[in-house]
C-alpha cells in the first residue's frame, strides 16, 4: 500500500492545528457523524488528560489521521465497535505474548507496522514539540503517542481492506 503524500500530510497539520477551540468542537461533531465508535475511543483517549489544551490535541490528531487516510486512499468505511473491540484484544494477546521488558514500548517498530512513516513522523515531532515545551509531561507523551499509534493502526486496516476490495 502507498504511504499517504507529505502534502496531505502537511495541510492536514496545517489545517487542523489552525482552528479555534470553536471550529475544532465543530468539526468534533460533523466527524461524530461519519466515525460514532472512533469517536468513543478519542473520547477515551481524551479523559486521559486534564488539560483542555491535551484533550484538543487528542481530537486534532484524530482528525488529521482521518483526514490524511480518507483524501489519499477514498473514503474508508464506518471503523465499528467490533472492528475496535477486535484490535484492542489483538493488542493485549500479542502484550501478553511478549516477556517483561521494563516495560518499554517499542514505537519506531509499531510506528513502521502502520506504514505510514511521513504521517507518523509528522504526529510523533508533534507530540516531541509539545514534550519539549512542557505541553506534555512525559507520561502525556506516552499516551498521546499510543493513541496514534492505535488510530493510526485501525485506519490503516480499513485502508487495507479497501485496497484488497478494489483489486
Amino acid at each position: 500500500m502507498k504511504p499517504i503524500d507529505q502534502d496531505t500530510i502537511d495541510f492536514a497539520e496545517d489545517f487542523f492545528f489552525k482552528l479555534s477551540e470553536a471550529q475544532l468542537r465543530e468539526m468534533i461533531t460533523e466527524f461524530k457523524k461519519k466515525q460514532w465508535e472512533l469517536c468513543k475511543l478519542l473520547t477515551s483517549f481524551e479523559s486521559e488528560f486534564e488539560s483542555q489544551k491535551n484533550k484538543s490535541i487528542v481530537w486534532r490528531f484524530g482528525l488529521i489521521t482521518d483526514y490524511c487516510f480518507n483524501s489519499f486512499y477514498g473514503k474508508l468505511s464506518v471503523i465499528s465497535l467490533q472492528t475496535i473491540q477486535d484490535y484492542f484484544d489483538r493488542e493485549i494477546k500479542a502484550s501478553q505474548n511478549k516477556p517483561n521488558q521494563n516495560d518499554k514500548i517499542d514505537y519506531d517498530s509499531q510506528m513502521d507496522a502502520i506504514g505510514q512513516p511521513e504521517l507518523m513522523f509528522c504526529l510523533g515531532t508533534k507530540i516531541n514539540d509539545f514534550f519539549n515545551e512542557k505541553i506534555l509531561d512525559d507520561e502525556g507523551a506516552n499516551k498521546m503517542m499510543l493513541g496514534i499509534l492505535s488510530i493510526g493502526e485501525l485506519y490503516k486496516n480499513e485502508a487495507e481492506k479497501l485496497y484488497l476490495e478494489e483489486k
